[in-house]
């Protein structure tokens, strides 16, 4: 110790303690300059579990080592696993025990592990956590027949697996892209349509694996020569588009419809019955007035628009094959349903497939505008999707005309102009015959 006159201070030259190493110099009333490393470094000899999946908790990750101080912190590299908090890691001379969680986004492959003792002192195992992606299952199924139907898919899953014949299941990392191939005959029923898919082109489906999926090629059994002409519906004989558009509905729209079977055949008759009665299921297949496209205002004078018209605000405006009118819904109720439908279906798509129905190109002038149309034209297209025009007005029209005593007269009677509506409404007997007509006619058809 001297008397340093020159800064006019008293110094201890060097030395050390147990906890402290000094400089060359320590000075009354200074603060320590460096702090002592308190033992030797952290030593990681190895983890467990040594892998975990995106998005994972692991409650009871465990380090062991050697000169783990109390104190020490666990950390990672890449920094996108956290330690939790609750409850603290545990920690001994020779093993942490902490609860971590992985991010969803974090990045797959290999982490380096690192234990921080409290006096900066670490020790890192590279390499020890593997992060690997969440995988999903994609069930397969068919209907109609509900086994053996041969499906190609690519590309092959986390197993190697690929093509199957129903029912079968593969298991994919998030985000993976499939593309499955139905036949288009099974046992001796046609290939009607997908349901499960995120887009449908023919007889392939193609579905992205961010969760758990099902899939389903439906078929429907062909109908005999002699049994095409022999539909009923309230003693009429169904001939023409008429025969044709409740075949559509029976092997194309049936099956996508919400609910189990008997539901969806419910469903479609009462909608269907609607669209007979209101005599869309009998326009010819022409042009702009074919029934998928139809669009009916009531300004001025009932008029027939075009596919990129809009009817104006609040007046009466019906499209579609379900003969949906546009202002019983708001924009964002026809929306939402459609999300109920396909949960993971885009609107473009649904939008494409209506279009593409109708007579349309999606990627044409007119069908391309269609598909990137927003507002009440978006709206009336997607009524004109028949699922969801059906799906959206088969309520309305349960609750309007089916249930009461005695329903309007929008419901039942003759209406002027429209022969159509003496042979399938005439009185609610007839309304009510014409349903129970149609449910056996699907009963007996739809997948």
């Amino acid at each position: 110790m001297a008397y340093d006159a020159a800064r006019g201070q008293v110094v201890l030259f060097g030395g050390a303690d147990s906890t402290h190493i000094f400089t060359d110099t320590w000075v009354f009333g200074a603060p320590i300059s460096t702090t002592c490393p308190s033992g030797p470094p952290p030593t990681i000899t190895s983890v467990s579990p040594t892998s975990g999946t995106q998005g994972q908790t692991i409650g009871n990750f465990t380090v062991n080592g050697s000169n783990f101080q109390v104190g020490a912190t666990l950390s990672f590299n890449p920094p996108d696993v956290a330690v939790n908090a609750t409850p603290p890691p545990a920690i001994s001379q020779t093993q942490i025990i902490a609860g971590i969680t992985i991010a969803s986004g974090a990045s797959t492959g290999v982490h380096d592990v690192i234990v921080t003792n409290p006096d900066g002192q670490r020790g890192t195992l590279a390499s020890a956590l593997t992060v690997v992606p969440v995988a999903h299952t994609l069930a397969v199924a068919s209907t109609n027949p509900a086994t053996s139907v041969p499906i190609t898919v690519s590309p092959s899953d986390n197993n190697g697996l690929s093509n199957g014949t129903t029912q079968f299941t593969l298991t994919y990392n998030g985000s993976a892209v499939v593309s499955l191939n139905a036949p288009s005959t099974a046992s001796v029923n046609n290939f009607s349509n997908w349901t499960g898919c995120d887009s449908t082109s023919g007889t392939t489906c193609t579905v992205t694996m961010t969760m758990d999926r099902t899939v389903t090629a439906n078929y429907a059994t062909p109908l005999p020569p002699s049994f095409r002409p022999a539909l009923f519906v309230n003693g009429h004989k169904l001939a023409g588009p008429e025969l044709d558009n409740v075949l559509f509905v029976a092997t194309k729209v049936v099956p996508q419809l919400p609910g189990n079977r008997a539901e969806r055949i419910r469903l479609a008759s009462v909608a269907t019955w609607w669209g007979l009665r209101e005599g869309v299921f009998g326009l010819p297949d022409v042009g702009s007035k074919n029934a998928f496209a139809f669009s009916l205002c009531d300004a001025p004078m009932r008029t027939h628009l075009g596919p990129l018209q809009v009817c104006p605000t609040g007046v009466a405006w019906q499209v579609g094959l379900a003969a949906a009118f546009v202002p019983n819904f708001t924009e964002q109720e026809v929306l939402d349903k459609v999300q109920i439908i396909w949960p993971t279906r885009t609107v473009t798509d649904v939008l494409a497939e209506a279009t593409q129905t109708a007579g349309f190109d999606p990627t044409g002038t007119t069908g391309g505008a269609i598909v990137a149309s927003t507002g009440a034209l978006q709206e009336s297209w997607l009524l004109r999707h028949t699922v969801v025009g059906m799906t959206l007005e088969q309520p309305i029209i349960t609750g309007r005309c089916v249930q009461p005593a005695v329903p309007p007269r929008d419901c039942i009677g003759v209406q002027p102009g429209n022969p159509d509506s003496k042979l399938y409404a005439a009185t609610k007997e007839d309304m009510l015959r014409s349903i129970s007509d149609l449910v056996a006619i699907f009963d007996a058809i739809s997948p």
